[in-house]
């Protein structure tokens, strides 16, 4: 809703019937805010569970950590170094994955403006019966 709002304010301004027309724009400008206002309510819950999450997960990756290096530190072991750097190692891994995770489930059905620009013109192409970028032709309907 706000997206189709966002869009049709714009167009308000064009067309003569409705250039005007205060109480039009300004009741599609309001509804685009509690859109807006809504929407990062009803969010937030996804947003502070997912936060919570990976405070969790981070919390038990950095405690594993502390701990297998308080075990190599006491162990009699003459490689030491190479252990802690080899777990320190696993753990960054671990802890980079644990953060991409909230990057992935935000973003992942995000798409460029070019790849959405792509999408739209090979459907016209394919609607219209003109082949597309790889030759492939659309049946006219």
């Amino acid at each position: 809703m706000e997206v189709t709002l966002g869009v049709v304010l714009p167009l308000l301004f064009l067309y003569p019937q409705t250039q005007n027309d205060t109480a039009l724009q300004g009741t599609v400008s309001v509804l685009i805010s509690m859109s807006a206002a809504l929407g990062a309510f009803w969010g937030w819950r996804d947003s502070w569970g997912i936060y919570r999450v990976q405070n969790l997960l981070l919390a038990e990756a950095l405690t594993d950590w502390e701990l297998s290096l308080l075990e190599i530190i006491h162990s009699d072991a003459s490689d030491k170094k190479r252990r802690a750097l080899d777990k320190t190692k696993v753990t960054v891994t671990g802890l980079f994955a644990i953060l991409n995770q909230e990057h992935e489930a935000s973003f992942s059905t995000v798409q460029s403006p070019n790849d959405i620009t792509t999408e739209i013109n090979s459907r016209i192409r394919h609607h219209n019966g003109t082949p597309d970028a790889d030759g492939q032709g659309g049946s006219a309907s």
